[in-house]
């Protein structure tokens, strides 16, 4: 072989390229290796998966778990414009009921008795629908997707879960429990917007990543589960019971997942509070005669509970407003016999209790279509890839249950008009449309279907010649 000439050369895997220089020595440089084609495959390069955007939606990412910088409406913009520059824009029916769920809300403001309140949380809301359209066709591959599912955990650990671990270690605490700041200072929403990320972990799991995304994600089904038990959370940990129930039949190696089940159980054993056994123990002996001996916390819910029903009587059509409902609770809990601890400016606690009481029956309506819609989508796509692509099935079938975690505990928390759902639902819908069972088929979201040229096979299956 010539001098400088390169010559390949694999051992166990890895690709290595052997240089020969004039004096006939040998060094190997490798170039490429197992590990780094499992990458890029995974991921993609830099240059293929960040367009803009996917870059905007990143950002917009980095804006809401770090609160560091005011560029949520800069990443919401610029998403879009990136969009729009896409030859083909998706719009499929869950982005559409909640785009009617929005006209709702905003028709409803009008007869409002808090129309300034319900105005600037309409606009916030309406950045939120952005959101929804951008991260539902920003992802255009897998490896984008997978990108997308990569960077989210890895903010989710730098700010959330790394907040409410140094809490912890602290001793900083929210009437005894633990929580971290913004979106997540209530401990029941801490609890409740982490249970759809242990679905992320498990849908890396079900893929093919490098080790040192299985090995994060082995580590985050481990601490997502103990910082929902730090939060003390009752419904958080009622939900988290039954997304690790449904998460391990969904595994395919049972013995493995055991294994895992095991470590993260003698994990919490260890960690977790006294105080968590306790507020458990509590809620099993618990009705609503005893309610103030056993725990305040109870009883202070299941007042606001009897406001939140009484304000939905009385507006059951159009509600109180969209986001004015701490406003309703206020007047309600001073002119009328609510016991003392529901008084002022509160959340309702229960996300089905404060969209019927914002928006009435018809924006509750929308709200429930919505949901339908998205899980009639993505379980008929994970049906059609059964066949031939099981692991993305798994992976839609293990966030869906990510998104059923979600929606048992929003009975004890208000967190509809939030981002995080709607970035959960964008991120099944984008994975819908990434894995194509075939051409032929009706892309997600799409109002047209392909239509099939026929193929003929040989001179004598062509007509004119029959």
């Amino acid at each position: 072989m010539p001098d400088g000439e390169p010559e390949p050369v694999f051992r166990r895997g890895n690709v290595s390229t052997v240089h020969r220089n004039p004096r006939g020595d040998r060094s190997v440089k490798v170039i490429a290796s197992s590990q780094v084609a499992r990458r890029d495959a995974f991921t993609g390069t830099l240059g293929t998966t960040l367009t803009l955007p996917m870059a905007a939606l990143s950002l917009y990412l980095f804006v809401v778990h770090s609160y560091r910088l005011p560029l949520g409406w800069v990443g919401a913009l610029a998403g879009l414009i990136g969009v729009l520059l896409q030859r083909r824009v998706r719009f499929p029916a869950p982005l559409l009921w909640v785009g009617a769920y929005l006209i709702w809300a905003t028709l409803t403001a009008l007869q409002s008795p808090y129309p300034n309140e319900v105005q600037t949380n309409l606009i916030a809301f309406s950045k939120v629908w952005l959101i929804f359209l951008i991260g539902i066709n920003a992802p255009r591959t897998k490896p984008q997707w997978n990108y997308l599912l990569l960077i989210w955990l890895a903010l989710y650990a730098l700010f959330p879960i790394r907040g409410i671990l140094f809490n912890f270690v602290a001793g900083i605490t929210t009437a005894g429990r633990y929580s971290w700041n913004f979106a997540w200072e209530n401990p029941n929403d801490f609890a409740l917007i982490t249970l759809p990320m242990l679905g992320l972990c498990v849908a890396i799991l079900h893929g093919t990543p490098p080790k040192w995304a299985r090995a994060g994600a082995v580590g985050g089904a481990i601490i997502l589960p103990m910082s929902i038990m730090l939060t003390q959370s009752r419904g958080g940990i009622l939900a988290l019971a039954t997304v690790g129930t449904m998460l391990f039949l969904q595994h395919r190696r049972r013995a493995q997942t055991m294994i895992l089940v095991l470590i993260a159980i003698g994990t919490l054993a260890v960690t977790a509070p006294v105080a968590v056994w306790s507020r458990m123990t509590k809620l099993a002996s618990a009705d609503t005669s005893n309610l103030g001996e056993l725990d305040s916390s109870a009883e202070q819910r299941f007042e606001i509970w009897k406001i939140a029903a009484a304000v939905s009587r009385d507006n059951i059509l159009f509600g109180v407003g969209f986001g004015a409902y701490a406003n309703a609770n206020a007047a309600y809990a001073r002119t009328r016999k609510f016991g003392s601890l529901a008084r002022g400016h509160r959340s309702a606690h229960n996300s089905y209790l404060t969209l019927l009481a914002e928006t009435g029956v018809v924006g509750l309506f929308l709200f429930i279509a919505f949901l339908v819609s998205l899980f009639r989508m993505a379980l008929t796509r994970a049906r059609e890839l059964d066949e031939g692509d099981p692991s993305t099935a798994r992976q839609l079938r293990v966030l869906l249950v990510g998104i059923l975690g979600f929606l048992q505990a929003a009975i004890f928390g208000s967190v509809f008009d939030t981002a995080f759902l709607f970035l959960h639902a964008a991120l099944i819908i984008s994975l819908a449309n990434v894995s194509q069972p075939s051409a032929g088929r009706l892309e997600v979201g799409n109002s047209y279907r392909r239509r099939r040229r026929p193929v003929y096979q040989g001179r004598a299956a062509s007509p004119r010649l029959q």
